[in-house]
């Protein structure tokens, strides 16, 4: 009779695997994932700006879930060449869970700084509400962040539903694409503004409308200063959105996406040298003003 072996076998630690999102019309790539075991506790990180940002497993499940894009798990050698520099760069490092809640997430001591420090969270937001302080991003719950960014999902997938771009690709992917720079949980008001900056220009969606769905009046407001109105002159156009820090990121990062590469060799050449014109002038009216131009 054979003895069983009652050494309690160590569970096997889950490789670190990445993952790539696309959107199901022109299936561009829109979003890069990994997830890791770091300190015995599986993190999961979106590549953003050329570094990994940790997001929550309900933030990577959300994009994972989401019937409108295909997820799937992705190679090194294709993550390589879709992100040069993400497979080298290795998750983790001062990440914003880790600078809030520490590292080991069995230490005792950690477990009581946690507490405590969630403690002081929610006393900071109770005073600011005493105060009627205007809500800072950062101080936007998970689940807030979630419902904005599901919502402004829904209605710019719904207003640009048959509209095409330049090259004839589906409309909807340029936001998508511009909503990518930032991400959803650390910066909610720019992504939503990207989702939705051309809803009220290009559709029959009004800011009203915005409101009414549940959008927050910050992101309402950024998406109306991005708004073209035929009453509104360039220079003021320009000096309004540089005024809102929301809309002049969003705005930038339009600009980068109109004339990313890949898409502006495409153009025929009396298109390339209006929108390179158009954009030039664009990005010097966004500038800070110095002293000698507000002066003048």
């Amino acid at each position: 009779m054979n003895e069983l072996n009652t050494t309690p076998e160590r569970p096997a630690i889950e490789p670190q695997r990445f993952y790539t999102r696309f959107t199901d019309t022109g299936f561009l790539h829109v979003g890069t994932f990994t997830g890791i075991t770091l300190n015995g506790e599986r993190r999961y990180f979106m590549w953003q700006t050329n570094a990994w940002k940790e997001i929550y497993l309900s933030g990577f499940e959300y994009y994972r879930d989401d019937d409108d894009t295909h997820f799937a798990e992705t190679s090194r050698a294709d993550i390589q060449q879709l992100n040069p520099g993400a497979v080298e760069t290795e998750p983790g490092g001062g990440s914003f869970l880790d600078a809030y809640f520490g590292h080991d997430l069995d230490d005792p001591i950690n477990q009581q700084g946690r507490r405590k420090r969630a403690d002081e969270a929610e006393a900071h937001v109770s005073e600011a509400d005493d105060e009627d302080e205007e809500e800072d991003d950062m101080l936007m719950t998970e689940v807030d962040a979630m419902v904005q960014h599901g919502i402004a999902v829904g209605i710019a997938t719904i207003a640009h539903r048959g509209q095409l771009d330049k090259l004839g690709y589906d409309y909807i992917d340029h936001p998508a694409r511009v909503a990518e720079s930032f991400d959803w949980l650390n910066e909610p008001v720019e992504h939503c503004t990207a989702w939705l900056h051309d809803v009220i220009e290009d559709t029959d969606v009004s800011a009203a409308d915005l409101l009414k769905a549940g959008m927050l009046p910050e992101i309402v407001t950024a998406v109306e200063l991005m708004t073209r109105r035929a009453d509104v002159a360039d220079a003021d156009y320009y000096d309004r959105i540089r005024q809102n820090p929301a809309a002049l990121a969003v705005k930038l990062a339009d600009i980068t996406d109109n004339l990313a590469d890949w898409r502006f060799r495409k153009l025929d050449y009396d298109t390339q040298v209006r929108l390179s014109n158009k954009y030039f002038h664009a990005r010097q009216l966004l500038q800070p003003a110095t002293d000698e131009t507000e002066n003048s």
